[in-house]
């Protein structure tokens, strides 16, 4: 079955399964060793949500709204994070990107994971425009706003990675 999605042909597979599905990438593991490292991996995430204390649903919605939006961006070789799957449907079904959203899911992804959240933010960062300013949104097919922006929260998120990580060269390496 052929199913053109995104600039490019792709070749999709829907299926509906519930059993356990595993394909090995560097070295061959047994169904077993998998489930192992699925079922510890699982209690390190729940029990992770132990230093949200009372907070811990609101943080575990968070993710999972942030788990849910994540796609990999083939044509530009990256990962992003789209403010919603919808919206893409609306942008060409490929991608759409926010300013501020973008900035402000690099935010809350940066609870967990530097390299995620510092993706997140050089890529709308990238998306300056000839006039100087990151514009509101930037789409798949070159479709960026070219008359408008946001409250610059950038710097803001920047900043937090900065005191976050102490990474005082990866913010300019974009």
């Amino acid at each position: 079955m052929k199913i053109s999605f995104l600039q490019h042909q792709n070749t999709w597979y829907p299926l509906w399964i519930n059993l356990w599905l595993f394909i090995p990438v560097k070295r061959k593991k047994n169904i077993e060793e998998v489930k192992s490292i699925v079922i510890k991996s699982r209690e390190t995430l729940i029990h992770s949500y132990d230093k949200f204390g009372s907070l811990a649903e609101t943080y575990k919605a968070m993710q999972g709204v942030l788990a849910w939006n994540i796609i990999y961006d083939a044509y530009n070789q990256r990962v992003i994070y789209p403010v919603s799957r919808l919206w893409n449907l609306n942008f060409g079904g490929h991608y759409v990107l926010f300013d501020w959203d973008t900035y402000f899911a690099a935010h809350m992804i940066s609870m967990e994971n530097k390299e995620l959240a510092y993706a997140n933010a050089v890529e709308i960062t990238k998306a300056i425009t000839p006039g100087g300013f990151i514009p509101n949104f930037t789409a798949s097919y070159h479709e960026t706003s070219c008359d408008r922006s946001q409250p610059p929260v950038g710097s803001y998120v920047f900043k937090e990675l900065y005191r976050r990580y102490q990474d005082n060269g990866c913010w300019n390496m974009f």
